[in-house]
C-alpha cells in the first residue's frame, strides 16, 4: 500500500493537520472512506496503525446514531440548546451565562460541560466593553 499511495507516504509529507501524535478519529474515518474502494479497509488501516473496530464502530453511529454513547447522545441535545440560547442572546454571552440560560430553562448541565461544548462548536461570548 506505501508503493500504491506514493503522496502520501513520503518522507516528511503528512497527509492531516499537525497538532497531536494521531489524527482525529473522524479524520481518519474521512481519509479511510475516500479510499476504501481502491485499496479496502484493513490493508489502509494495518498502514495508517487504526484500530478497524474503531472505523466500524463509527460507521456503524453514523448509520445508526442510537448506538452512539449515552454523553455523545447527550452531547448533540445540549449542542442545539446552548447555540439557540447563543443566538437568542445576540451572540453575546460566554460560556457562565449560557450555563445560567439553561439553568433558567430547566436544563441541568455542568458548566463545564458548557465550555467544551461551546469550544467544540467554535462560538465564544463577545468581548467586554472597552472604555
Amino acid at each position: 500500500l506505501h508503493d500504491a499511495l506514493p503522496i502520501y507516504f513520503e518522507e516528511g509529507v503528512s497527509v492531516f493537520c499537525s497538532g497531536g501524535a494521531r489524527p482525529p478519529v473522524p479524520q481518519m474515518t474521512a481519509f479511510i472512506d475516500e479510499h476504501r474502494e481502491m485499496y479496502g479497509v484493513e490493508p489502509i488501516c494495518r498502514t495508517l496503525q487504526f484500530a478497524p473496530s474503531t472505523y466500524d464502530d463509527r460507521r456503524a453511529v453514523a448509520r445508526d446514531p442510537d448506538r452512539a454513547s449515552a454523553r455523545a447522545r447527550s452531547d448533540a441535545a445540549l449542542s442545539i440548546k446552548i447555540d439557540a440560547a447563543w443566538d437568542a442572546n445576540r451572540k453575546l454571552y460566554g460560556a457562565r451565562k449560557i450555563w445560567h440560560v439553561l439553568r433558567r430553562q430547566g436544563e441541568d448541565a455542568a458548566r463545564c460541560t458548557v465550555e467544551r461544548l461551546m469550544c467544540r462548536l467554535g462560538i465564544r461570548g463577545g468581548a467586554g466593553a472597552r472604555r
